[in-house]
């Protein structure tokens, strides 16, 4: 079997990043996908061809690899390799064959992809970045959410799981690429971002969350109502507060996979009235007079 220029397979240059061989890949990928041209086999033979050159290339090390027997073959026949004392190749059936594939995909009975078009193969997997609120992710909401994959858009209702992190992978079996010749199709793994739109921060499982006092109120100390993400509390604000002053609320923070909940961390900011009326006015005026 003649080995595979796997750069002109991709249409890259040798020096290509491994960034520039990513976007080649996926563009690829996507014009031979055997969803957007189907019963199309001269396609499917060829993004059979993307996704081996994409494993070689694609990974750094095999890449290296690569490199550097097939620089000395010139992409010859395998039997090239085992003149410099690097690669053996064996024989099944009688059958010479190249320990070429072998050295990257393991394996001793691995057969040319090509001869394997018709056998059943997954479907690759897919990832997507998903934007939710605090409250979302403390609640365990349904969501309801419309990808565009390969075969078009795709719309889709999932469960957020209670106390999901920031980062996390949700995993929807086989709602990624499908599958070829009846293999099984691959998963979708959306990527949890939470939303600045929250009125909540969070770190780890602790919330934050800023409260308006007004300067009297700072000054004197007060009992007032507090939102939580699960319904208001009342706290009493001690006097002589200042702006940046923090008020804990034990156990009303977020929430993790175990049940553990986190504390409220309740930032003061001192505000004045938006309308002041001549009596407030008068009263300023005092204040500002004394020593």
């Amino acid at each position: 079997m003649k080995n595979k220029d796997y750069y002109k397979v991709l249409g890259v240059d040798k020096k290509a990043t491994q960034e520039e061989i990513k976007s080649a890949y996926r563009k690829l990928a996507k014009k031979y996908h055997p969803d957007a041209n189907p019963g199309n086999k001269k396609f499917e033979k060829s993004f059979l061809e993307v996704n081996e050159a994409n494993e070689i290339l694609g990974d750094a090390k095999k890449r290296k690899e690569y490199d550097e027997v097939g620089s000395q073959s010139d992409f010859q026949n395998a039997n090239d390799f085992r003149q410099n004392g690097r690669y053996t190749s064996r024989t099944n059936g009688g059958g010479g064959r190249s320990s070429f594939h072998n050295m990257f995909f393991g394996g001793d009975d691995y057969d040319d992809i090509f001869s394997q078009s018709s056998s059943p193969r997954k479907g690759g997997d897919v990832e997507a970045s998903i934007e939710l609120t605090v409250e979302d992710g403390f609640a365990g909401v349904e969501k309801r959410i419309s990808l565009k994959v390969s075969s078009g858009e795709k719309d889709l209702t999932f469960k957020v799981p209670v106390g999901v992190k920031e980062g996390q992978k949700i995993r929807l079996k086989g709602q990624g690429e499908s599958g070829i010749n009846g293999g099984s199709n691959g998963d979708l793994y959306l990527v949890v971002k939470f939303s600045t739109k929250s009125k909540f921060t969070i770190e780890g499982i602790d919330l934050h969350v800023i409260l308006d006092i007004m300067p009297w109120e700072a000054a004197l100390g007060t009992k007032m109502s507090v939102e939580t993400i699960d319904g208001e509390i009342f706290m009493t604000i001690p006097s002589n507060m200042q702006t940046g002053s923090k008020l804990r609320a034990s156990k009303k923070g977020y929430i993790d996979k175990n049940g553990t909940r986190g504390d409220l961390y309740i930032t003061l900011r001192i505000v004045n009235p938006q309308v002041i009326s001549p009596q407030v006015k008068v009263l300023y005026e005092q204040l500002s007079k004394l020593k």
